[in-house]
């Protein structure tokens, strides 16, 4: 299991479980990654999971109330939409995406800091801290500022993933089965937000309205 996956797995203490109905979906896919894992740690049951279902590169995470009311072409339907997720890398795509360009800003701005230290030290903040601390300092200020304006500048981008992965389900399993098991997530979750967080937060997802919508879109294309 990969660190990220097995971090999550250790913090939630989820419960592996097995499938032969998800593997077989999963090599029809070609989500080859986590068919590289034991069969006990590919798909875990979490106690209390918002979204959910949840894909890391080599294991699938579901909501273990939410799994127990998925019928099986439900389930199958779920699943395709997290091994789309699996096959083309978005999690790790996400990760560069956020990450990178956070962490580089941030060592510049310690780096520009530092370098121009001489003209910074009649500061008393900066003369007790030294030239090191303080660049470091404000290279960590600075980070999780950056990393919530990447969330922001890649918030269509996710999106976008999330409407594919949904395309992908209509693919190759069943798009009324996906709707289904949507309409029983939001009976599951209901999604209560605040009016001040819902204008402050990146809106990375669809909601689930929206994904309904382009989930019957696709049947259509299917369809003709």
């Amino acid at each position: 299991m990969g660190i990220s996956s097995f971090v999550f797995s250790w913090l939630t203490n989820a419960k592996p479980f097995q499938s032969d109905l998800l593997d077989g979906l999963a090599e029809t896919m070609r989500a080859t990654r986590i068919l590289k894992r034991g069969k006990l740690q590919r798909y875990y049951k979490v106690r209390l999971l918002e979204a959910g279902c949840l894909s890391y590169p080599d294991a699938v995470f579901f909501d273990a109330k939410y799994y127990d009311t998925l019928l099986p072409e439900e389930l199958l339907a779920v699943a395709a939409h997290e091994f789309n997720h699996i096959t083309n890398r978005h999690g790790e795509k996400r990760y560069v995406a956020v990450i990178a360009p956070a962490l580089v800003i941030s060592a510049l701005v310690g780096a520009l800091v530092f370098a121009n230290y001489g003209l910074l030290s009649s500061s008393v903040f900066f003369r007790q801290s030294g030239r090191f601390l303080s660049s470091l300092f404000f290279a960590a200020f600075f980070f999780p500022l950056l990393l919530v304006a990447s969330f922001y500048f890649n918030a269509k981008w996710f999106r976008v993933q999330e409407v594919q992965s949904d395309h992908s389900a209509v693919e190759f399993a069943n798009g009324e089965a996906l709707i289904s098991a949507l309409e029983k997530l939001r009976g599951l979750r209901p999604r209560k937000m605040k009016r001040l967080e819902s204008r402050l937060l990146p809106k990375t997802y669809p909601t689930l309205e929206q994904r309904i919508v382009g989930i019957r879109v696709a049947m259509e294309k299917k369809r003709d």
